[in-house]
């Protein structure tokens, strides 16, 4: 007992001290959020160094997607010299392989302001879920693991699952194509979340920005209506929606 105590304080040092480790701060909430007023949302920006840094490579060097924004000719041209195989014809634009790549130490200079980029891109998306507020709390069947899941001011989504204590990791944020506009975007998400969630609760922040303002909170388990549901072509939109979120942005990071 006295062993899993200690090696949950220490797991938690660990967290707080990893260099991605955020503290986002939540507008007032429900009556039961694990991020009410007065408490941040703690989260690390991808725990897993080679997971950050193929999202990284996917959402801004992809070659076969156009964008005039930042000019990251510098990087691409030294990763290339590096020999690296996302540049290699024949790989997946969407599936780098940095999670086994030899190289990996080797690019960690050259990527740097990549990596840089999309984490500033996610902190922003962040914070703005929390200031609307736009998020769900809520234990996942899939993941069988508390999860937080918002949407900001943009057709994206952010997901995290809770990895120690109260701080989560971000797992996967990604823009969502084939729809017109937030309202549908927030329809969708409220039905997948439904689907996702453990039989019994899920706790909206807000209701209201979810467009649940007729719905509690706190919803709880109950019968599932019968009224046809607009079916959503959804799909995952590529680096360029990504880089045109920055495109606002500084040039130097």
């Amino acid at each position: 007992m006295q062993e899993d105590l200690v090696r949950r304080i220490w797991e938690k040092k660990m967290c707080v001290s990893h260099a991605r480790y955020r503290r986002i701060p939540v507008q007032v909430c429900h009556q039961g959020c694990p991020h009410k007023q007065g408490n941040d949302l703690k989260i690390i920006i991808f725990k897993n160094d080679r997971k950050l840094r193929s999202h990284a490579v996917k959402h801004f060097l992809n070659l076969t997607e156009e964008w005039k924004g930042k000019n990251l000719s510098d990087q691409i041209a030294a990763l290339e010299n590096l020999g690296c195989p996302f540049f290699e014809s024949g790989c997946t634009p969407d599936r780098p392989p940095c999670n086994k790549c030899s190289l990996f130490g080797r690019c960690t200079q050259e990527i740097s302001k990549v990596e840089a980029m999309y984490i500033e891109a996610l902190e922003r998306m962040l914070h703005e879920s929390g200031d609307i507020p736009r998020y769900a709390c809520f234990h996942s069947r899939t993941e069988n693991n508390p999860v937080f899941r918002s949407v900001p001011e943009q057709k994206f989504t952010v997901k995290a699952s809770l990895l120690n204590g109260d701080v989560y990791n971000l797992s996967t944020c990604y823009h969502i194509t084939g729809i017109s506009n937030m309202k549908e975007l927030c329809d969708s998400e409220v039905r997948d979340i439904r689907g996702e969630a453990h039989p019994g609760a899920i706790m909206w922040c807000d209701e209201l920005s979810w467009g649940l303002s007729k719905e509690a909170g706190h919803e709880k388990k109950k019968k599932r209506s019968r009224k046809p549901i607009k079916k959503v072509r959804r799909h995952r939109g590529g680096g360029k929606s990504f880089r045109k979120l920055l495109e606002g942005m500084d040039e130097d990071i």
